[in-house]
């Protein structure tokens, strides 16, 4: 199971971590777009570069954007009409991103623009398993006042409580138990969140799941 959720990190941290493929002659804006430098793409929408570029992984510049954190730029490729759920290969939209990053007010510009708060990637997370990964309280705020199912489970059952148990996020986990996180939901493998914490020795997670009625 966790060798999986391994993956997923990878694979999510992909975007922040990694170059994009993007064609040599639009190189530039990628970076700029990460970089949150408005100026580089406002000259490169201004020359008529198209703001609905692609790399070969089908990152948009908007992806790009909600890395960058520039709520400036993601807003002029909304208007651009750069599709707020545009996905890459991994079926990753620019919100899974933001909530990854933790740019709260991108997220919150995505989904004001109508990007589906409990959208899923090919592995079937939403953006507040990416989150809750990360400890993006801000971001994991955001999404669950819109909405967001703090107990989504994805292709193999895990929720955003057996991820925030697995990475030790205490106030993660305190935050989705706060908004009715299901405190023994379990994985298609049998796994809950409390063997999540008790694999990483996470002490104070185990206290909080239990104190809320976690089965041992």
């Amino acid at each position: 199971m966790f060798l999986l959720r391994t993956a997923f990190f990878m694979v999510a941290g992909m975007l922040l971590f990694m170059p994009c493929e993007a064609p040599a002659k639009d190189a530039d804006v990628w970076t700029s777009a990460a970089r949150g430098d408005v100026s580089a793409v406002q000259r490169y929408l201004s020359r008529n570069g198209d703001p609905k570029i692609q790399d070969r992984e089908r990152v948009t510049l908007l992806h790009m954007a909600a890395v960058g954190g520039s709520a400036e730029i993601v807003d002029m490729l909304l208007q651009k009409g750069v599709k707020v759920d545009a996905k890459d290969r991994m079926g990753q939209t620019p919100l899974h991103v933001a909530a990854l990053s933790g740019h709260a007010g991108i997220v919150s510009r995505l989904l004001a623009s109508g990007a589906a708060v409990n959208g899923r990637d090919l592995g079937g997370h939403t953006a507040l398993h990416f989150a809750a990964i990360q400890g993006r309280l801000a971001a994991a705020e955001t999404l669950i006042a819109k909405g967001a199912s703090v107990s989504a489970a994805d292709n193999d059952g895990l929720t955003p409580l057996h991820f925030a148990a697995w990475e030790g996020r205490v106030e993660m986990a305190e935050l989705l138990l706060r908004h009715g996180a299901k405190v023994n939901a379990r994985a298609k493998d049998g796994s809950t969140p409390m063997y999540a914490a008790r694999q990483k020795n996470s002490v104070r997670i185990m206290e909080m799941l239990k104190s809320r009625g976690a089965k041992n």
